[in-house]
């Protein structure tokens, strides 16, 4: 659990653990379950609700309906920022084949493959088990199929979100 200091109906302190508490009070005997002293509140945990291209950071709690709650502070990703998380992505070769023909490309793909000509290029293709947003293959491939990096993007997200 994670605590607030409290001083004249204002957070003067946060985030504060268990232990933080204890800490600024050597002499006090604490109940088994601990329970925090006066000025001290717990703050409920609330979700940063953001898209995969946001950045969310952790904000100063409020008093919501006679309970404080986290807030956070959404911002645009940067280009950086956007580039790490999709070096993240991976899906599998099922995942992606299903995303590839929800939008109508699987037999582009395909058919791009057999013309690339390339004996790696159609291993990959049949044999990869796991699909990363930013291989080499997979960037070319939607460059052969005049995909744009947010349609590349958009693809990927559908891909992960197909539960095998």
């Amino acid at each position: 659990m994670v605590y607030a200091k409290i001083v004249d109906g204002s957070v003067d302190n946060y985030p504060v653990d268990e232990w933080d508490i204890r800490r600024a009070f050597p002499t006090t005997s604490f109940p088994a379950e601990f329970s925090p002293p006066e000025g001290y509140v717990p703050v409920e945990p609330t979700p940063a609700d953001v898209e995969w291209d946001q950045v969310a950071a952790e904000t100063t709690p409020v008093l919501d309906g006679g309970v404080w709650r986290q807030t956070w502070s959404i911002r645009d990703a940067t280009e950086d920022e956007k580039n790490a998380i999709r070096a993240r992505w991976e899906c599998s070769r099922f995942q992606g084949r299903a995303a590839l023909m929800l939008s109508g490309k699987l037999d582009a793909a395909a058919q791009a493959v057999a013309d690339a000509n390339d004996p790696m290029t159609s291993l990959a293709w049949n044999e990869a088990t796991t699909w990363r947003r930013n291989s080499a293959l997979l960037t070319g491939l939607a460059a052969e199929l005049n995909l744009s990096a947010a349609d590349l993007d958009d693809l990927f997200l559908t891909a992960m979100a197909i539960e095998v």
